[in-house]
């Protein structure tokens, strides 16, 4: 079953109007090409949200999918609602990307497969003292170059979100799934105001039944 609510907030925010350097405009993200039935569907499903930044998540029996853009907060969690300490960790900065590259169908040249302008963040680079650290970023259902670019930024940035955040919090109405966006307000300035987004989650049925969350932040 799919959430049809998500799928259309998807849509729209697909079809969202974004100005070009060239001033023309172009929709977000858009699939261009075909789909071979003798892929497996994981694969299949990994080009569609490929070209679209895009996640999906999968909870109580309902797949929701999601586009990549600025998501605004869809809950708070505040210090009342945990039942334990918060753990704050971060990845490894040699985890983090300052680039992408990869292919894309140019629709310049006949709907033939073509390297997209590499991305690169120059303050990103400087951060990183200099070193380039590319990642892969193939898009075979992306005919626009600067669609490309897009979706490359967004994919580093991704790669950027260093803080993860571990919590436990009682379950009474916390509607919130994988992939939801949350704000946390607490005592520890290196928390309060921090947005995150829901990684994973499980539910713990003890006496005192509660949900654990594992969220990264967002940037």
């Amino acid at each position: 079953r799919v959430d049809d609510n998500t799928i259309s907030v998807a849509a729209n925010d697909c079809d969202f109007l974004v100005t070009k350097k060239d001033t023309n405009t172009e929709k977000r993200y858009t699939v261009n090409g075909f789909l071979s039935t003798e892929n497996k569907i994981g694969k299949n499903l990994e080009e569609l949200l490929a070209c679209m930044a895009g996640k999906v998540s999968y909870l109580g029996g309902e797949f929701a999918v999601f586009a990549g853009t600025y998501a605004l907060s869809n809950a708070v969690i505040n210090e009342d609602m945990l039942i334990d300490t918060l753990n704050l960790s971060a990845n490894s900065i040699r985890t983090a990307a300052n680039g992408a590259r990869g292919i894309y169908t140019s629709q310049d040249i006949d709907w033939k497969e073509d390297e997209y302008p590499l991305y690169q963040s120059a303050t990103d680079l400087a951060e990183d003292g200099s070193q380039t650290r590319f990642i892969d970023l193939p898009l075979r259902l992306t005919k626009s170059a600067s669609t490309a670019q897009r979706i490359a930024k967004i994919n580093v940035k991704r790669t950027r979100c260093s803080r993860k955040l571990t919590l436990r919090t009682c379950m009474e109405e916390l509607m919130i799934r994988t992939g939801d966006v949350i704000s946390i307000e607490s005592s520890k300035s290196e928390v309060d105001s921090g947005v995150y987004e829901v990684q994973s989650m499980a539910i713990n049925n003890s006496t005192e039944p509660y949900i654990e969350l594992q969220l990264l932040e967002t940037k």
